[in-house]
């Protein structure tokens, strides 16, 4: 009699015990997503050899893979944390869609689910456009009136900041409405004469408060809150899984510790974390949409678009931070995405114009006039800005490199993280405190470096008090160069030991500072030369023209090399930085510092400040340049790095009870699925995940106890699955032709590649395709495994 094949549509009448399974012992099997730091893509050799006397199945079904030693991939528990994480699981790109279908079910409901989907992903794209707006335009007051707090406060109203308070009066010394806390706790009559020193140390004390409340809540609370977070994000739109970095608590501990440590006076950035907090609030929002939340590659595409949403806010530049996603942030963006991306980050950017938290109906403060000149002898010295620019932003990259290497090997620091907070803000409270020009926020400073000098302003030469006058001091020429030249160090040191601290911090507006200052230098070091010397023969093209280098527009090529210099962004940066001054006028000396800036980088032979910091964590995050083929790479064969013998499944001998014990007894993600032993032909692989739903099932509808065989015959054809399994025979009950038939839950995509290929062939097919595991060939037969985190093992062995 023939065999009864249940086909596994039966089983999806009851979906509660999805993600665990129950064996003979009434033991519970977790969901593999339970036993993070557990389940690998491959196992470990010491343990495997003894289990062969463990399962009742025959050792002909099981083999063992060499235990991989890596320094970065480890699995151990104290590799477990936002600081050292060493075990983080993969998604496999091309069957995270099958996952879905899986929990579902196919067939008829094939239509409503997709239109349900994209309602919800509409619904979600607009959500997260709409409050990033807000919550942009709540951090900007909040940062704002949290920095002149340390001032003194508004006698008109409490919530009122500086600029508001004092609206139309040009210092807080001529300010009558806003006191500084030595006037408002009338202290002047205690400490008589002392009223500026202790404006200070209650400036010091009021920024040592903001720094510790914002690092006990990152420690105590969410220490993934620390730093910017882009290359965690980075991380985990290229398939890692980092559970508790996009959670509640992250998202409101680091909302409130970005604005701690920016009103503090840190050089440190709003606008990075911007792009961790985006992707917090849309995988908030996913939890509410069942559709989206189990598919791991739409809830990342919706990361990127996320991304791109809060580069709009940081910036006022929604085609700028599309573009940011696109060339930065993501691994994986396809047309779609990019119009997702496009229509959140306009909504978030239309939002913060609305909000208007500048009062001026912009979305950012920084803007130069369109009508500054420039000359084409000039080219050069934005070249020259450029490599500048470039050397900078390596040296940044090193010496944090060297500082973050100091600090875990001395330890101090390592022990007492808010030691090392509270040391750095009293640093930058001593440093920048008593400068007319460096005291300001970095936003302020950006701001003035970006404005060209006028008429009305050169005559303010001696006050020296606001920036404008400051920078635009004819008398004092050198020492303006010279006071750049020091602050251009002094931001650079500091943000060297700011970045990595267990705060909330962003890399983006201290680069741009730095390159502002230096760029700026540089432009007062031209337009010397040039009145100095108008005859040269680079410089006549002056002659015929009235005014003659603008050190505005050296400023900003100064500042977007710099970052790129630091980032490592080309194109989306170009657009970022005309979205951000209106510049549109300066798009060729802007691209040329740029590209000057990369090309340096490239040189110098430096990964990005992400990059780095992923390599520190040890994420396992594929990158994006495989190695040259012709370097020594070029020619070791993936055989030599691969794993063998391999844990398989056969297409028609194994029983339900070999398939529990299977993944009880062995911690692997992926099992491939062969014709026979003695064929070793590989028809395709299933995942843990997809096993461990299926026993749950069984156990529910009590099918288990029948043991049935398992049947794993791949469709031919994916058009229509569920007519592909619609064979029963309901006339049968014996045990020996009872038979479940689950090559619906196979992988849609298994990559398969000769054993004899390039390993950098290898690698450029794990980038493409996005997949998890990679099973290799000899002959047509199955040889052996390797995995994504054998790649990265590799590369980065590669490139030590």
């Amino acid at each position: 009699m023939a065999e009864e094949k249940v086909p596994i549509w039966n089983l999806w009448n009851n979906k509660k015990s999805y993600g665990i399974c129950r064996n003979s012992n009434s033991s519970i099997v977790p969901f593999p997503e339970n036993v993070s730091g557990e389940s690998e893509d491959f196992a470990r050799g010491s343990r495997t050899s003894s289990l062969f006397h463990k399962l009742p199945i025959s050792s002909k079904y099981v083999g063992e893979y060499k235990k991989t030693s890596s320094k970065r991939l480890r699995s151990v528990s104290r590799d477990r944390g936002p600081d050292c994480q060493g075990d983080f699981r993969v998604i496999d790109w091309p069957n995270e869609s099958n996952k879905i279908k899986i929990r579902n079910g196919y067939g008829e409901k094939s239509w409503t689910s997709n239109t349900r989907k994209n309602f919800a992903v509409a619904l979600l794209l607009t959500t997260v456009g709409l409050l990033m707006g807000f919550l942009a335009a709540y951090l900007d007051i909040a940062v704002e009136w949290l920095s002149d707090l340390k001032f003194g406060v508004c006698n008109m109203a409490v919530f009122l900041n500086w600029a508001t308070c004092c609206e139309g009066t040009s210092s807080l010394d001529t300010c009558s409405t806003f006191s500084r806390w030595s006037t408002t706790l009338q202290l002047q009559n205690i400490f008589s004469g002392w009223s500026a020193t202790v404006d200070f140390l209650l400036y010091c004390v009021i920024s040592l408060i903001y720094t510790c409340i914002g690092a006990i809540l990152v420690i105590t609370l969410a220490p993934y809150a620390a730093g910017s977070g882009i290359p965690e994000v980075k991380a985990i739109l290229n398939g890692v899984v980092m559970k508790g970095f996009l959670s509640s608590l992250t998202f409101i501990v680091k909302m409130l510790g970005v604005s701690l440590a920016v009103a503090a006076g840190l050089s440190a950035g709003k606008e990075g974390p911007y792009v961790h907090l985006g992707c917090c609030l849309c995988a908030l929002l996913c939890s509410f949409f069942p559709l989206i939340r189990h598919d791991g590659r739409l809830y990342r595409e919706l990361l990127a678009c996320a991304s791109a949403a809060g580069v709009a806010v940081a910036f006022g530049a929604p085609v700028g931070g599309v573009l940011f996603s696109l060339e930065e942030v993501s691994t994986y963006f396809s047309s779609q995405v990019l119009w997702h991306a496009f229509y959140c980050a306009f909504v978030a950017a239309m939002t913060l114009k609305v909000m208007n938290p500048y009062y001026n109906g912009k979305t950012v403060i920084f803007e130069i006039p369109s009508n500054l000149p420039w000359n084409w002898f000039e080219i050069v010295f934005f070249a020259l800005t450029g490599a500048v620019g470039g050397i900078l932003g390596t040296v940044f990259i090193r010496t944090n490199l060297l500082w973050m290497k100091l600090k875990e090997k001395h330890g101090f620091f390592k022990r007492h993280p808010i030691g090392e907070i509270l040391l750095v803000t009293l640093g930058t409270c001593v440093l920048f405190y008593f400068s007319d020009f460096l005291s300001g926020s970095n936003s302020e400073i950006l701001t003035s470096l970006f404005n060209e000098c006028s008429d009305d302003t050169q005559e303010l030469d001696d006050i020296a008090k606001r920036n404008e006058a400051y920078l635009c001091s004819i008398k004092n020429s050198k020492y303006v160069a010279l006071a750049l030249l020091v602050g251009t160090f002094l931001k650079l040191f500091t943000a060297v030991i700011t970045f990595g601290i267990k705060l909330p911090t962003g890399i983006f507006i201290p680069s741009l500072t730095v390159g502002g200052l230096c760029g700026r230098l540089i432009g007062v070091l031209v337009k010397g030369a040039v009145t100095k010397y108008p005859k040269f023969a680079l410089f006549r093209e002056c002659l015929l023209s009235s005014s003659c280098v603008s050190p505005a527009i050296y400023a900003v090529t100064g500042a977007a090399a710099m970052l790129g210099g630091v980032t490592r962004v080309s194109v989306s940066l170009v657009v970022i930085m005309m979205e951000l001054t209106n510049g549109l006028h300066y798009l060729l000396p802007i691209m040329i510092a740029v590209l000057v800036s990369k090309w340096v980088g490239d040189v110098l032979h430096v990964d990005s400040i992400y990059e780095l910091y992923i390599k520190i964590k040890r994420y396992p995050y594929l990158r994006s340049n495989p190695p040259n083929e012709n370097s020594r790479t070029g020619w070791i064969s993936v055989r030599s790095i691969m794993h063998t013998p391999v844990v398989c499944i056969t297409s028609n001998s194994f029983r339900l009870s070999d398939l529990e014990r299977l993944i009880t007894e062995y911690k692997y993600w992926n099992f491939p699925i062969i014709t026979s032993f003695e064929e070793n032909a590989i028809v395709g692989s299933v995942s843990r995940e997809a096993i461990a739903f299926v026993l749950g099932l069984c156990h529910r509808d009590n099918l288990a106890s029948r043991d049935p065989r398992v049947h794993f015959s791949p469709p031919s054809h994916l058009s229509n699955l569920h007519e592909a399994y619609s064979i029963l025979n309901t006339n049968s009950s014996s045990l020996e032709d009872f038979a479940l038939e689950l090559g619906s839950i196979m992988d849609f995509f298994t990559l398969t590649i000769p054993d004899n290929t390039p390993v950098v062939k290898v690698i450029e097919a794990f980038q493409n395709t996005g997949a998890r595991v990679g099973w290799l060939l000899n002959g047509g037969k199955l040889s052996g495994v390797i995995s994504k985190k054998d790649i990265i093992q590799f590369m980065d062995t590669m490139s030590s």
